[in-house]
């Protein structure tokens, strides 16, 4: 069955015992360990709460997916943080490390180093990429699969977008789906150094982590601001208020930026 079942999960933010949320996250290993890659704005709630954790579901089986184990992440190590982050803060990749005691029972597949694209492939403006999550918390809630959605590369994936580590995507693709992988679309031929390479079997390579939509200010509108006095309803001014407007544009973080942050950690 394809490793990537294994090896993307669902999470669901707990703040003490309420759900505040649900997004993506998955596996990565560098040499021997194990870490839960996401977004900086999925976990970043636990800076200021006091008992964090993130749930998700993991298949005890390759199997039978319906055999499924909860397993629970603490945020918190008394009153520090646990998952590690870039100091530039704007940089919305983490990295959770994963005590191998806690998935001892469970299947869990990674993404490494191994699966980055070779050096000199061409990924051209317009190419097919897949992004896999779980769109506002949806999945099959019987075997908790991923959904993979579908994106082009908006801009050249060689030049950060403004000075910034990532890329541009264009695609249709929803809350929840932060911390998705973004991977090329399966195939047995890549353009690899101005030439066609084969492969036996159909593969794909990790190009990095989805984080958030695009949007642009397209118009400011008047809002109105209500006062509550004398028992009366009135209103007192207005404020400018920007209205935006989603480009379906996606970002996506290069691969290296979650490479760098592990080896930063483990330095």
């Amino acid at each position: 069955m394809n490793d990537l079942l294994f090896s993307i999960v669902m999470i669901f933010q707990v703040s003490n015992t309420n759900i505040v949320g649900t997004a993506t996250g998955f596996f990565f290993k560098y040499n021997d360990d194990i870490y839960l890659i996401t977004n900086r704005h999925v976990v970043e709630y636990s800076i200021k709460d006091s008992n964090p954790k993130l749930i998700f579901n993991l298949h005890k089986s390759t199997t039978d997916l319906t055999q499924l184990k909860a397993i629970e992440l603490p945020l918190k190590n008394g009153t520090d943080v646990v998952w590690y982050g870039y100091k530039e803060t704007d940089i919305d990749v983490v990295a959770i490390p994963v005590n191998k005691n806690l998935i001892s029972d469970v299947v869990v597949k990674t993404f490494s180093e191994e699966d980055f694209p070779p050096s000199g492939i061409e990924l051209p403006i317009g190419s097919d990429l897949l992004v896999i999550g779980y769109p506002r918390g949806f999945s099959d809630k019987i075997n908790y699969t991923p959904i993979a959605k579908s994106c082009i590369i908006s801009t050249p994936t060689d030049v950060p977008f403004e000075k910034r580590p990532f890329f541009l995507m264009d695609g249709n693709l929803f809350p929840g789906m932060s911390g998705s992988p973004v991977i090329t679309k399966p195939s047995s031929t890549f353009n690899i150094n101005g030439g066609m390479s084969f492969f036996e079997k159909p593969r794909t390579f990790f190009l990095g982590i989805h984080s958030a939509s695009v949007s642009t200010t397209v118009d400011i509108a008047n809002e109105p601001i209500y006062e509550l006095k004398n028992g009366q309803i009135s209103i007192n001014g207005f404020k400018k208020v920007p209205i935006s407007e989603n480009l379906e544009l996606q970002t996506c973080w290069y691969n290296s930026i979650i490479f760098n942050l592990i080896k930063s950690i483990k330095k």
